[in-house]
């Protein structure tokens, strides 16, 4: 089974340094790895923007220089703006590349979300952690399966344009929709590694999220509004689908 390579940034290092933990105990589809943060002053995740086809390149190039296979994940969180400018798209929440695509199984995260409003401050620990795991999980699933993103309702396969519909993935909890929706959960289970991608799901939502869930979210602790020319997360490769995002978002104005 192949390695998932998380690189953090400074600000949630010790929640990666959890959530690897946790996955490993949890589970051995997966083995989860920590790179040490990125410090270098030129490095293309310290500016305050970034392409993510850049940051792909660059990640699989780090990925051959610590001799890992290419079908390990390497993953990594970006404390900036992250767009993909020839497709106009910016304010991406997660981007990556597939198994068999160019820069395959690299994923990138934006962490700019933590600043829109998403979480509360004060609760921040717990609820920043499982926002940060369904978005490995997204990484995951996009590296892995040939899955598509659609329009929001809860589901991981979500594209995310407004910040109430991460909101509802994480209400939902490591949510894949049924065969009345989208169908994202009969899909994945046909993919090579659909199983042990459900039993991430199912491992992570375990314990007492569904409580801090109803408490942070569904209660009045938290109000939520948009945020302008936020395009979500995305998969970035040979079959990208701009037009269906395009379709997507001019429904949503």
């Amino acid at each position: 089974m192949p390695k998932v390579i998380i690189i953090p940034y400074n600000q949630i290092e010790n929640i990666c340094q959890d959530v690897m933990t946790f996955a490993n105990k949890c589970q051995s589809d997966f083995t989860f790895y920590i790179l040490p943060p990125t410090n270098k002053v030129k490095s293309i995740l310290n500016g305050d923007t970034a392409e993510v086809l850049d940051v792909l390149k660059y990640l699989e190039k780090q990925k051959l220089n610590y001799g890992y296979e290419t079908d390990d994940l390497i993953l990594t969180f970006y404390n900036g703006v992250l767009q993909a400018s020839s497709h106009g798209l910016s304010n991406l929440f997660c981007a990556g590349s597939r198994y068999d695509e160019e820069y395959p199984c690299t994923t990138v995260i934006s962490l700019k979300y933590l600043g829109w409003e998403v979480l509360e401050e004060k609760y921040n620990y717990e609820i920043q952690k499982h926002s940060i795991l369904h978005l490995i999980i997204c990484g995951i699933i996009g590296a892995y399966t040939h899955l598509q993103a659609h329009s929001d309702i809860g589901c991981l396969l979500d594209m995310n344009l407004r910040l109430s519909s991460f909101n509802m993935k994480l209400q939902r909890g490591y949510y894949l929709c049924s065969a009345n929706e989208f169908g994202c959960y009969d899909k994945i289970q046909k993919e090579r590694y659909g199983k042990a991608i459900l039993n991430l799901c199912h491992r992570f939502k375990e314990g007492n999220y569904p409580a801090i869930i109803k408490e942070l979210i569904l209660g009045d602790k938290i109000e939520v509004g948009d945020i302008n020319n936020n395009s979500g997360q995305i998969i970035i490769g040979k079959n990208i689908g701009i037009s269906d995002m395009e379709r997507i978002q001019k429904k949503s104005n």
